[in-house]
């Protein structure tokens, strides 16, 4: 058996996966893009996660007020996305180390492993459009592991193009701002029965004013994007 020196030594960080991913198929996507040979196995990164439950409220900025609105916060840990990879030998590591992979359209980022920690950054280049009206969706009761890839992919599963999806890891609720030949009450319609992951989210086209007070999160484009490694020790 290898010691703990060299399993540092032949392992790398890896971030991007999906929440819901398992730890089998997680094993098995490495096994396939380094081969079976390479990959002595795997490690999760399990963060703690708070989640708020909020009472109900019709106005979105009190929606946005969390500490008043807070009814419990509920702690429980949860795999976000990170792993370990503990490969063959050292020199494959370093082989490995800083590229990127794709896994069912996520962008995956590496570095060292466990010495480092956020050793990968995507520096994403934006810029912030005008206000457009009726262009806004809420979106409430979502299951708190769903990704703004996820809840893109669930609108465009009705024929409507989504231009940006805001979420926070951990919450129910997202914003999103349609493409500009889409209207957030016809959305609204269309997404009325549709189901993501067993949950059936309640979709509201926001009115003017409510869209102005959160138009910073959903009205940026991205322009480009590089990715940038930190090696900062822990």
């Amino acid at each position: 058996m290898p010691g703990k020196e060299e399993l540092n030594a032949s392992s790398i960080f890896a971030k991007g996966f999906s929440p819901r991913m398992k730890s089998e198929d997680l094993l098995q996507y490495w096994k396939t893009e380094l081969g079976v040979e390479n990959v002595r196995g795997i490690r999760l990164v399990i963060c703690p996660l708070i989640t708020h439950e909020f009472a109900e409220s019709k106005d979105v900025q009190k929606r946005q007020q969390k500490k008043q609105k807070m009814k419990q916060d509920i702690v429980s840990k949860h795999f976000m996305g990170d792993c370990y990879v503990f490969l063959k030998n050292k020199e494959l590591a370093q082989q490995v180390c800083g590229k990127t992979f794709d896994c069912h359209g996520r962008q995956i980022l590496t570095g060292p492993g466990p010495l480092y920690s956020n050793v990968c950054r995507l520096e994403v280049k934006r810029e912030v459009i005008p206000f457009q009206m009726d262009k806004c969706l809420y979106i409430q009761n979502l299951p708190y592991y769903a990704t703004w890839l996820d809840i893109t992919k669930w609108i465009e599963s009705a024929k409507i193009k989504v231009e940006h999806v805001y979420k926070h890891p951990g919450e129910t609720f997202a914003y999103a701002r349609l493409h500009f030949d889409f209207s957030a009450a016809e959305a609204q319609k269309l997404l009325d029965m549709q189901v993501l992951t067993g949950y059936r989210p309640k979709v509201i086209a926001l009115s003017p004013d409510d869209s102005r007070k959160i138009w910073d999160r959903i009205a940026i484009r991205r322009v480009g994007a590089e990715v940038n490694l930190i090696l900062s020790n822990k």
